[in-house]
């Protein structure tokens, strides 16, 4: 029989596509077996050409009429394409062709969720439980998993999935599918419990671990998350969402070098990523090491050259080694390709304060300031700017009209500090047990603005007192 179906896979699916192309051509399909024209509608859909998987699928019909496996790819492809009526249709033919079919029901549920008749949908799907409790147990639950989501019952969607996973600890779409259900439905402690038991069955289930640790992310638990992740890109070194997500997780908890080992891991094993490379360059930065930072920047540029953000980032390298002109280029560069951003332009005052250019630098503070009045690190940086170029009353008044725009303690602490360096140590005292008051943890702030109060008396005195408040 032409193109029959080979076990032994002497007929591969390439010559099966070209043998399948060479007859459609001459309008001769001739004599195709059911599953390779199953596989061909399958490889067409997976290559997202319906039409073709269709084509392929409508043949098959003609060939095959009582074949209902071709009625329930036809209906699931005509879903894809939005036609729910022509798949409502089709579907009641399939019914009649073979009414106790699970899987012309487990359909038909699919539809009717999609005309939000969710709870006759349900009804069938709890019919179904009651006469087959086993063998098609898990796709039964996956249907009714899928109308929960669709009903937004986050809850008992994750409470069906764990079902699912309970009865089969391998079920791949419920297991990839339950940590976002958990995300949304806040259920972080109960994936816990349950990828708990998951691992105990099989301590290299991966995905277990990969899931587990999300949730240990998300209750705080860095540590047991970080662990978890790297458990889970041990256990497969392919998988590539582990490695991120563990390098992603050591950067915002501070374990910059952790975090930039997994990144060159990553890189190793997966080869160029502009993300991984920007990120590893982020924290080569934060490490101090300004010049690998850069060489992984560069990187990063050859794979999108119109990146505003890692121009930006090349910036600061050249700032960390006092480059302020290689710094200038760089900011204006980020700012060719978006002037939007705030922290481009205070970049580019930081720089030209540097090289004694102050109306230049002014000019980029107030820019900044305009483009991004609720971001307190601008107003902090003009008024370290002013504060550099002894205009302390200017200072203040930039920090008074900061507090129209922005609340922070650190500005609070700033405004202190210019105080003392103009000598006004009463309203000095003042603004400091205003800034105490909203936090005292950070008075060391004072320090780093004003060095010099340390060891005033007064001022240590009422550091202890709000401290011990």
């Amino acid at each position: 029989m032409l193109m029959e179906h080979n076990p032994n896979g002497k007929n591969t699916l390439i010559q099966l596509i070209h043998e399948y192309e060479a007859l459609s051509q001459r309008n001769d399909i001739g004599r195709f077996e059911e599953k390779s024209l199953l596989k061909l509608a399958n490889f067409f859909e997976e290559e997202l050409r319906n039409d073709k998987a269709l084509e392929v699928i409508d043949f098959a019909m003609e060939s095959f009429p009582f074949s209902v496996e071709f009625y329930l790819k036809k209906v699931h492809l005509l879903l894809s394409n939005h036609s729910l009526d022509k798949a409502t249709d089709l579907l009641q033919l399939a019914e009649n062709l073979s009414p106790g079919d699970i899987h012309v029901q487990l359909l038909k549920c699919k539809i009717l969720c999609l005309n939000n008749e969710c709870e006759t949908a349900l009804s069938i799907i709890n019919q179904l439980l009651k006469e087959d409790t086993k063998t098609n147990f898990t796709d039964i639950k996956l249907a009714e998993a899928c109308i929960y989501e669709h009903q937004r019952e986050y809850s008992m969607c994750f409470d069906t999935l764990s079902e699912i996973l309970n009865f089969d600890d391998k079920h791949n779409y419920a297991i990839d599918k339950i940590w976002t259900i958990a995300d949304v439905s806040k259920r972080y402690t109960d994936s816990i419990r349950l990828h708990s038991a998951l691992i105990d069955k099989d301590p290299y289930n991966y995905k277990a671990w990969y899931n587990i640790g999300q949730a240990y992310a998300s209750t705080g638990e860095y540590i047991l998350a970080i662990q978890a992740l790297e458990y889970a890109f041990i256990i497969n070194p392919q998988f590539e969402s582990a490695y991120k997500e563990c390098a992603d997780l050591c950067y915002e908890v501070g374990k910059h070098q952790r975090a930039l080992k997994i990144y060159l891991e990553s890189l190793e094993v997966f080869g160029p990523d502009i993300d991984v490379y920007f990120n590893a360059g982020q924290c080569l930065l934060y490490l101090g090491n300004s010049r690998s930072a850069r060489k992984y920047f560069n990187k990063a540029l050859k794979l999108d050259p119109f990146n505003d953000e890692i121009q930006y980032s090349i910036g600061l390298t050249f700032a960390r080694e006092s480059r302020w002109i290689n710094a200038i280029n760089a900011y204006k560069r980020a700012l060719d390709i978006d002037d939007m951003r705030e922290e481009y332009y205070a970049g580019l005052g930081e720089a030209y304060f540097h090289i004694n250019e102050f109306e230049k630098a002014e000019y980029f503070f107030k820019k900044a300031i305009i483009d991004g009045p609720e971001q307190s690190f601008i107003w902090l940086a003009y008024a370290n700017y002013l504060m550099a170029t002894n205009r302390l009353r200017d200072a203040i008044k930039l920090l008074e009209k900061a507090d129209f725009y922005t609340q922070s303690v650190e500005l609070e602490y700033c405004k202190t500090a210019c105080y003392f360096l103009m000598d006004k140590k009463s309203e000095g005292l003042a603004a400091l047990a205003c800034a105490l008051e909203k936090d005292s943890s950070m008075h060391v702030l004072l320090f780093n603005f004003a060095p010099h109060v340390q060891f005033d008396t007064d001022v240590l005195s009422t550091i202890k007192y709000y401290s011990e408040q």
